[in-house]
């Protein structure tokens, strides 16, 4: 039997996926931007030092989201945008579940 949990997780994740949410979920501005620069870490195996992709051009610059860039950036190649909205739906979905566990364990009602 499901945990209710397990049922929030399940239920989350299909109306990420599966509604005219999934939509949303590439709201973010600069989702392009972070595919790219996924794509160029993967593509040169270094984090980049400038930002290449912005008017600013040999300014310095940190890619701190360079993990995340990774990810989706070689999602993107593999399952195209639609693997970007799946893992981003796994891990709201799978945040939501693991606070209402926390919030269960530590004994809310």
């Amino acid at each position: 039997m499901p945990s209710a949990a397990d049922l929030i997780f399940i239920g989350l994740l299909g109306a990420l996926v599966f509604t005219p949410l999934s939509v949303k979920l590439l709201g973010d501005a600069g989702i392009g931007w972070h595919i790219r620069d996924g794509q160029q870490i993967l593509a040169t195996h270094a984090i980049p030092r400038i930002d290449s992709f912005s008017t600013q051009i040999r300014q310095p610059w940190f890619a701190w989201e360079w993990l995340y860039d990774i990810v989706v950036g070689q999602l993107e190649a593999w399952c195209g945008l639609n693997g970007v909205v799946w893992l981003t739906a796994v891990v709201i979905a799978a945040v939501f579940a693991g606070t209402f566990r926390l919030a269960v364990a530590r004994g809310t009602n």
